[in-house]
């Protein structure tokens, strides 16, 4: 509901959707995750490559999906 108040189109919406279920659900890392969604997507909407750069610099911390690599 928030992205789309923001006015987020509903492709970029569909592509976080389907990132977090690849995540969350699958349990996909995230490498594999960027491999299959730039395989569906020519081109990366912003707001999902936002999420995956985040994901990606949390990995770096101590907490966060850090641990499984």
């Amino acid at each position: 509901v928030g992205m789309k108040r923001r006015g987020i189109s509903n492709d970029s919406i569909s592509a976080v959707k389907r990132a977090f279920k690849l995540i969350y659900r699958e349990f996909k890392k995230i490498g594999q995750v960027r491999e299959i969604l730039t395989a569906e997507y020519p081109v990366l909407p912003d707001e999902l490559e936002l999420l995956i750069s985040f994901i990606e610099t949390q990995q770096d911390g101590k907490v966060g999906r850090g641990r499984e690599a």
